[in-house]
């Protein structure tokens, strides 16, 4: 019989990067939002130090851009002078919110446009759920 103390499971053994190829728009995307968190880190650091920031918290800051990226892709949905337009902007927003999941695995990543309809009724945006 094993000891109770004795470890039975395998822990993960840690943070895995994973490889995402961005676009140009996306890279461009991301790196304005890491450069804005970094002024706001830095901004209290003590003279000639900067803000550490763990990989995986930084995976969450890149997928959190994505995200931002998207919903300004979504939001200019009306812009659109073309149905071709628009599907273009729609592709690129399902990729980017693709790899945002990809590379920070966490639902709040599943955007839903206030726009569109709610699952429920009771979600509170204001929206009309008599159609569905």
């Amino acid at each position: 019989m094993p000891d109770r103390r004795e470890q039975t499971s395998k822990v993960p053994e840690g943070y895995v990067p994973v490889n995402v190829e961005f676009t140009e728009e996306e890279s461009e995307a991301i790196t304005a939002s890491l450069e804005q968190y970094a002024a706001i880190a830095n901004a209290d650091a003590p003279e000639g130090m900067t803000m550490y920031v763990h990989p995986k918290v930084k995976d969450g800051m890149m997928a959190n851009a994505l995200t931002e990226y998207v919903e300004d892709l979504i939001g200019a949905l009306e812009e659109c002078e073309s149905d071709e337009e628009a599907r273009t902007r729609v592709q690129k927003a399902i990729k980017a919110q693709t790899k945002a999941y990809a590379i920070h695995n966490l639902p709040v990543y599943v955007v839903v446009h206030p726009g569109s309809i709610c699952a429920t009724d009771s979600c509170g945006c204001g929206q009309s759920h008599t159609e569905r």
